[in-house]
């Protein structure tokens, strides 16, 4: 199982870390792994983040789509604040400010059935730059959904989240995205799969309600993934007879679950048929 890009190598980097943190209970597992690769902020660091933020709420970074009147694709934002989206409430529109608790119950109210989401993970360095190309940016792109972390949350790896309608939008808004954001130092989203050959931009697919277990809340991509890595991790770790690693073995049993290991991207049964390229 060896990884082919650094996207991939960070994912099952961190899993070997799951392995290595010994007996948790699942939800605690999966929340480490969720959060694996964020980083961690010192005095200055959080100062130029509450700094940030305060420039992008008074629209300083520029405003993504000026209203539903002008936008081709129908999406109100006022500016990157606020989620980019008819079906999620300004309130909850900032990861980390109670609209995404990392794992489970996440923009439960009603949404579009597909949820083709790419990620933009710039380094914290070079979260200014990302923010005012992306409101330039933005308002070409057709999508369904904009959100971006604000305050400490902007530590996390998944600092911006796009969804699109489909596979080909999202090659659309990835190939218009990359462009624009040539240069920027990555970060890495652990358990996305990578498009390009840096880990700036990365895709995945939230899981439907047939693939999940029966009965369970919405669940989005990676906590969907970093769930069921943990139930594997945990039952490889109370049983070493499998003649492998815990965390080998956790991949094996998650390739079951029609996630293509190691880049860790939906496979098509999930996804439909991916003709487009990048």
């Amino acid at each position: 199982m060896r990884p082919s890009h650094p996207l991939e190598a960070l994912s099952i980097e961190a899993v070997r870390y799951g392995q290595e943190l010994g007996p948790l209970d699942i939800p605690a597992l999966a929340a480490r792994l969720y959060h694996y690769n964020t980083q961690t902020g010192s005095a200055s660091i959080l100062a130029s983040l509450m700094a940030l933020d305060q420039a992008a709420a008074s629209g300083a970074l520029g405003t993504v789509v000026a209203s539903e009147r002008d936008s081709p694709t129908g999406l109100v934002a006022a500016s990157l604040d606020y989620d980019w989206a008819r079906w999620a409430p300004a309130s909850t529109a900032d990861l980390g400010s109670g609209g995404d608790t990392g794992l489970g119950a996440q923009e439960t109210h009603d949404r579009p059935s597909a949820q083709f989401k790419l990620y933009i993970s710039p380094a914290v360095t070079e979260l200014r730059d990302t923010l005012q190309i992306l409101s330039e940016v933005l308002p070409h792109v057709e999508a369904l959904a904009f959100k971006r972390a604000r305050g400490t949350a902007l530590l996390r790896p998944d600092k911006a989240v796009l969804h699109v309608a489909s596979w080909e939008k999202l090659i659309e808004a990835a190939r218009i995205l990359r462009q624009a954001l040539r240069g920027i130092v990555p970060q890495g989203v652990p358990f996305t799969a990578p498009l390009f050959d840096d880990m700036l931009i990365s895709w995945g697919v939230d899981p439907s309600a047939d693939t999940r277990v029966a009965n369970s809340v919405p669940m989005s991509w990676r906590s969907w993934v970093t769930t069921r890595l943990a139930e594997e991790l945990a039952e490889a770790m109370n049983d070493r007879e499998s003649g492998c690693e815990p965390w080998e073995a956790a991949l094996i049993q998650l390739a079951h679950d029609d996630i293509e290991i190691p880049a860790f991207s939906p496979s098509e049964s999930l996804t439909g048929p991916r003709l487009a390229e990048i």
